[in-house]
């Protein structure tokens, strides 16, 4: 049940303020104060909102409001200005001393409890922008010790959105998925550095350890709400469930795995197995989509796999942006030419001195797909075309 949030009702007049409570009482915690006196010492307990009067017998109202924004206590809380007699001065002095709006008695009640409303939807979106800066910056901590590169939570993001689009999904999911997304592995922060960055396959105890990422983000996001949120706890919790049930933690099956989580899973597994991790190498492109190909109906949903397929062209479009902006962040250029290990007329990308070549090198990935036309689209793309040996396919290693 969500919590009632506060408002305090300052007036002499016994019948406005009774009026104003009937009014309001049922969306809202009602308190009341006759005078400016009282108003100001149950302004201490913190209410959302204050309903002021300006006309009162002990204190003026422009006074408690001045007292209020001085008040570190109280200084934040809204106030609406509630009065019938007052100039045109007093109503710009309210505004400058930080009224969060001015309506003049008798108010029509419905057009009040729109602004209401409106005064903490809007609070909430301040509220909830800050959440998500703070947590996006927390993912970004737990991705930079996962990850030799800063825009993995960037990619996930991108290529959610991009298959939820491609899912029919509207607009306004496909960009709440955008956000969510990029907290999927939040948890991470929980997790130590022995296992996170172990170069070689966990052993059963750390893999136990390491499943607990999923669980340790949604207890993260626990005490936040609102959509953007509710969504990331569900993709923290469930984007390595599979669609066989044999996923993790809960082991769901099929359609009980939420679709954020789906979407998030199959874009995941891509970029994981598209990138260098410490216990890898890069996958070629044509292995990568062979292998959600071979497990469809088992790892991946078939609806969100076609979806995913209709949205690679893009998709690859942006991986291959990505990898320009970390090259660039590694102080690589891209050289176009003879090249020992490419070969003769392919791009790759090295930085300045032998160190840097070889490092940006390794960071080459296939994208071949498979046939003339897979051909054609990637040297439409100027996409790179050499062989990488494939690891060995291992479930558990796909993307921990």
């Amino acid at each position: 049940m969500r919590e009632l949030k506060k408002i305090l009702i300052v007036d002499d007049d016994k019948l406005t303020r009774s009026y104003l409570e009937n009014a309001l009482s049922q969306d809202h915690t009602i308190v009341s104060a006759q005078n400016g006196q009282e108003a100001l010492a149950l302004a201490n307990k913190r209410p959302d909102l204050i309903l002021l009067d300006l006309t009162m017998p002990d204190v003026h109202g422009l006074d408690v409001l001045k007292k209020l924004r001085e008040n570190p206590n109280t200084a934040a809380i809204k106030v609406i200005i509630l009065t019938g007699t007052f100039t045109n001065e007093e109503e710009l002095d309210s505004l400058r001393l930080g009224a969060n709006d001015f309506i003049k008695k008798p108010a029509n009640i419905e057009v009040l409890k729109l602004k209401i409303k409106i005064l903490f939807e809007n609070d909430n979106i301040h509220k909830t922008n800050q959440e998500l800066m703070t947590l996006t910056m927390l993912s970004h901590i737990s991705e930079l010790r996962d990850n030799d590169t800063g825009s993995h939570i960037n990619r996930i993001s991108d290529y959610s959105k991009k298959v939820a689009v491609a899912l029919g999904k509207s607009s306004d999911y496909s960009e709440t998925i955008s956000h969510a997304s990029a907290m999927h592995d939040i948890g991470k922060v929980g997790i130590p550095d022995n296992i996170l960055l172990k170069p070689g396959k966990l052993n059963a105890e750390e893999w136990t350890i390491m499943k607990q990422h999923t669980v340790l983000g949604s207890q993260i996001l626990s005490n936040y709400d609102s959509e953007t949120l509710d969504m990331a706890k569900k993709i923290c919790l469930h984007h390595h469930e599979k669609w066989d049930g044999t996923g993790y933690p809960h082991g769901l099956m099929a359609d009980d795995i939420p679709i954020s989580a789906q979407i998030v899973s199959i874009v995941d597994v891509f970029d994981a197995l598209s990138s260098k991790r410490p216990y890898k190498e890069p996958w070629p492109t044509q292995n990568i989509l062979g292998y959600i190909s071979d497990n469809v109906e088992t790892f991946f949903s078939p609806k969100i796999e076609q979806a995913f397929t209709k949205a690679l062209p893009d998709i690859l479009i942006s991986r291959e942006y990505f990898r320009q902006m970390d090259n660039k962040a590694m102080g690589c250029v891209q050289i176009v030419g003879q090249d020992p290990i490419l070969g003769a007329n392919n791009s790759h990308y090295g930085g300045t001195g032998n160190g840097g070549r070889e490092r940006c090198r390794s960071r080459v990935a296939s994208v071949g797909l498979g046939g003339a036309k897979s051909k054609q689209r990637c040297e439409t793309l100027q996409f790179k075309t050499t062989t990488i040996k494939e690891p060995k396919r291992d479930g558990k290693e796909q993307g921990r």
